[in-house]
């Protein structure tokens, strides 16, 4: 079952349950992070910012005093993939919108609207080039850039086709269906 949890929500389900194990024994991170001898507080892995090592994780489960019951679905949960397709495109991507595509591909149904342009999730390579176009201008980004993003674009429509298929509803503004891009 771990297993099958792609990387996003690996990472923020072990990091949930590492804060709650922490509050549970009654400690702050920056007490953690002291007992432990880390430079830093814990708090980018309580957040899932970062994936813990295994390492790092079998640590924290000791220090909180974890019981093996509970101590191996967290450590297979730390020994997993860490990184999905959705990560190689985090240098033309914000976090958040790769953060976006990682949950999307973990989902099971997603409902959406969209009052101003159409979804990514149902854009042509064509309708994504032109979104892209109409970024370059906006952003100068160069067009390496822009290529790179129209093919996160399509890649991530995959999930409208894996088995089982992403449950997808979306409502449009009229607006948005009939918003044409320049050439």
């Amino acid at each position: 079952m771990v297993g099958e949890i792609n990387p996003t929500l690996r990472r923020r389900k072990l990091a949930a349950e590492l804060r709650r194990l922490r509050e549970e024994a009654g400690l702050h991170g920056v007490q953690v992070a002291r007992s432990l001898r880390w430079s830093t507080s814990i708090s980018r892995l309580e957040t899932g910012q970062v994936a813990p090592s295994a390492k790092d994780v079998a640590r924290l489960l000791k220090h909180y005093g974890v019981d093996d019951e509970l101590r191996g679905p967290l450590l297979e949960l730390a020994h997993g993939e860490t990184k999905g397709w959705w990560d190689a495109y985090a240098d033309v991507f914000a976090d958040a919108v790769v953060e976006l595509f990682g949950l999307e591909d973990g989902a099971s149904r997603v409902r959406a609207w969209d009052s101003f342009s159409l979804p990514g999730l149902l854009q042509t390579r064509d309708h994504a080039e032109q979104m892209g176009f109409l970024a370059r201008m906006v952003e100068m980004a160069p067009p390496g850039k822009i290529e790179r993003r129209t093919r996160a674009r399509l890649r991530r429509q995959g999930v409208l086709l894996k088995d089982p298929p992403l449950d997808y509803s979306v409502v449009l503004d009229a607006g948005a269906s009939a918003t044409r891009t320049p050439r």
